[in-house]
């Protein structure tokens, strides 16, 4: 958990998913800012 939704938390728990389970074939997510920043495309 974070209390901010700064780009990097949100990398770190996808990396850390994506380590342990399979890529899914769609990632919906709700477009909020730290979503649509350079270093998350």
């Amino acid at each position: 958990m974070s209390n901010t939704l700064d780009v990097g938390f949100c990398l770190t728990a996808l990396h850390t998913a994506l380590a342990t389970q399979p890529a899914p074939f769609i990632f919906n997510s709700d477009q909020g800012s730290q979503f649509t920043s350079q270093l998350f495309e």
